[in-house]
């Protein structure tokens, strides 16, 4: 089926849903404040609105993932796209205690690619691997090149283990393992490096952890 006419269907599907959602939000909005704090029945109204703000968050993302549109591939430089969207969780980083360590090769080829959405891939798998180390820990970042013609990132983390049998799991949309993986963002993210020409694996990372290999190729 043509990309824009799934577009089409996804759009409309979430449309309809969300909808009578918000009316639905309105109406426990309002029941709530009817309530005194002390009811026990405010708790309930409390557990259904989070599970219409889950379900919201949900069509929102089934959307974005519906949305990637086709690259616009030119020379890019994977460095600064890395630079940058480190320098995007960096806050994030220090809040978590977590230490973000940089092994870039300061003369990495350039890759043709679509530098918007590939700093967004890079964003998302940050961002899931900084959920996953809530209590702090270490977060690394490698990059380098082979004689085969590919450029090869590296991203490792110290947060929630994966069992090896659940590792392509992570990929799949709306579907969590161990807690990571959750929502559309590592599907996103995949979705792009291969849409870019990439490819991306994960594996574990001896008793804590995962490790994300990164390959491009490096035009001739």
């Amino acid at each position: 089926m043509d990309g824009s006419v799934i577009k089409e269907l996804v759009d409309g599907f979430v449309h309809e849903v969300k909808n009578p959602l918000t009316g639905i939000k309105v109406a426990l909005k309002v029941m709530g404040k009817k309530i005194a704090s002390e009811d026990p029945h405010g708790k309930v109204l409390e557990d259904i609105y989070d599970q219409v703000r889950n379900i919201n968050k949900a069509l929102s993302d089934l959307m974005d993932f519906s949305r990637i549109s086709p690259p616009k591939a030119s020379p890019a430089d994977i460095r600064k796209l890395l630079e940058q969207s480190l320098d995007r969780i960096q806050s994030e980083c220090q809040r978590r205690e977590i230490k973000v360590e940089k092994h870039l090769s300061g003369s990495l080829p350039e890759v043709t690619i679509d530098a918007r959405q590939v700093e967004q891939a890079f964003l998302l798998l940050f961002l899931d691997m900084v959920k996953a180390m809530p209590e702090g820990g270490k977060l690394m970042v490698r990059s380098s090149w082979d004689s085969e013609g590919h450029l090869l990132l590296e991203f490792e983390d110290t947060g929630v283990p994966v069992p090896e049998a659940h590792l392509e799991r992570l990929f799949k949309p709306f579907l969590s393992t161990m807690g990571r993986g959750s929502g559309t963002g590592l599907s996103i993210a995949r979705r792009i490096l291969d849409q870019n020409g990439g490819s991306i694996q994960a594996k574990k990372r001896g008793e804590k952890g995962l490790a994300f290999r990164i390959v491009f190729p490096i035009p001739p």
